[in-house]
C-alpha cells in the first residue's frame, strides 16, 4: 500500500492543519534541496515521517524549558521540527555544516519561523551565557565525548536520541537517565535519552 503523507501526518497530529501544512512543506523542500546537497540518505515520505516528524513528535512531550540548543542538527532533526511542533518554545539549530544551514535558513525564512535560528559553528567555538534548557541530539557522539565537547556551555538537561550503543553508553558512565523508547524504519531499536546535565558533566569539572 502507497505511503500517504498527508494522510500520515493527519493521523498523527489531528487538528492540527498548519503545523501539518508546515511540516508538508519541509519535506517538498528537503527532497528538492537533497537533489543538489546530501542532506539525508533518506529516499522515502514514509522515512522521513518515521525518522524525522513521528521521532520529533514522541520527543516533543518530553521537553522542558524555554531554550533549546539542536547540536549538529543536519537537516534540522530533531530541532527544526520540534520547533514546528511547539511553537512557544526557542531554538537554535547549529552545525558545521554550511549547506545544511543554508538548507534550514531556507526553510525558516518559507515556513516564517521566528522562534528558530541556524547558525553555522563547531559546537568548541559555540558560546553563549543564556542557560540552555536542553541540548539536543541525534546519532551525533558517544556521551563521554559529547559531555567534553560541551562542558563549556550552562546546559541543564541533555537530549539525545540513540540506537542501542546509548543504551550501553549510560549503563557504562553508571549516570541516572530516562530511557525512552522511539519508533524506527532502521532494522534497530531508537530511543530518547534524557540526562540532567549535572550528572553527565560532574566527571569534567
Amino acid at each position: 500500500m502507497e505511503f500517504a503523507l498527508d494522510q500520515a501526518l493527519e493521523t498523527l497530529l489531528p487538528s492540527q492543519q498548519k503545523v501539518c501544512a508546515q511540516l508538508k512543506t519541509y519535506v517538498q523542500l528537503l527532497w528538492r534541496w537533497n537533489q543538489t546537497y546530501n542532506l539525508t540518505g533518506f529516499k522515502t515520505d514514509q522515512e522521513i515521517f518515521t525518522e524525522f516528524i513521528e521521532q520529533s513528535a514522541q520527543v516533543s512531550p518530553h521537553l522542558q524549558g524555554q531554550f533549546f540548543v539542536d547540536l549538529g542538527t543536519g537537516a534540522g532533526i530533531p530541532g527544526l521540527m520540534l520547533a514546528i511542533l511547539r511553537p512557544e518554545l526557542s531554538f537554535l539549530l547549529i552545525d558545521s555544516n554550511g549547506k545544511k544551514i543554508r538548507f534550514l535558513q531556507h526553510v525558516i525564512q518559507a515556513l516564517q519561523l521566528t522562534h528558530v535560528r541556524a547558525q553555522q559553528i563547531r559546537i568548541e567555538d559555540f558560546k553563549t551565557e543564556t542557560p540552555i534548557d536542553g541540548l539536543l541530539t541525534k546519532a551525533f557522539a558517544p556521551l563521554d565525548r559529547m559531555r567534553l565537547l560541551c562542558q563549556h556551555l550552562p546546559i541543564h538537561r541533555f537530549y539525545a536520541l540513540k540506537g542501542p550503543q546509548g543504551v550501553e553508553e549510560v549503563t557504562k558512565l553508571k549516570i541516572q537517565s530516562k530511557i525512552i523508547p522511539l519508533n524506527s524504519q532502521q532494522n534497530k531499536p531508537f530511543y530518547l535519552i534524557i540526562i540532567d546535565a549535572n550528572l553527565l558533566q560532574s566527571d569534567c569539572k
